[in-house]
């Protein structure tokens, strides 16, 4: 008998414009170092690149849509989708917390697919159901990438799942 092997992720993703890199908050993005060094800051916080307020200006200024806030019903939508487009690739979400500008999910898949394949999944199928929802609006809904965190111990799994559920102005709490 052969046993499945799982994987679990925290993917996090922000919606467009709503949070740019030298923002106030920090950002996760890669930047270079006074003496040149490419530094990347792949986690908010004590990791995250420091505020800029002239990258943060001109992030806004080089915007091609406008910033997407999520709303309660906009957020049950993507909530459905998420959980379809997961059904379908045999993945399962764990938690999900939605709040007005960003998401985070703990998923457990099987075998090792790409992370950027995961994220990608779920934001462009999200998108469409956004996209159905409303027909008349243009533009993204989402940032290019996301983050995406292997957690390889059962107590990475446990806390990112309080992690989530944790979440402040959630819109959207679903599991754990």
């Amino acid at each position: 008998m052969t046993s499945i092997d799982y994987r679990h992720w925290l993917l996090t993703w922000t919606t467009y414009g709503s949070w740019v890199p030298g923002d106030d908050r920090g950002s996760t993005s890669v930047t270079r170092s006074p003496d040149g060094i490419l530094e990347k800051h792949n986690r908010v916080g004590p990791f995250s690149a420091p505020s800029n307020a002239a990258l943060a200006s001109f992030s806004h200024e080089m915007r091609k849509h406008p910033i997407v806030m999520l709303d309660h019903s906009m957020a049950e939508l993507v909530e459905k989708q998420l959980q379809e487009t997961a059904s379908y690739r045999g993945w399962s979400i764990l938690i999900l917390a939605i709040m007005t500008t960003h998401i985070h999910l703990v998923l457990q898949v099987k075998d090792d697919p790409k992370p950027s394949k995961m994220l990608k999944d779920l934001k462009s199928y999200a998108s469409r159901r956004l996209n159905r929802h409303d027909p008349t609006r243009s533009g993204r809904w989402w940032t290019d990438s996301g983050s995406a965190r292997f957690l390889a111990e059962e107590a990475n799994v446990t806390a990112a799942i309080a992690y989530v559920r944790n979440q402040p102005n959630s819109l959207l709490v679903r599991g754990g």
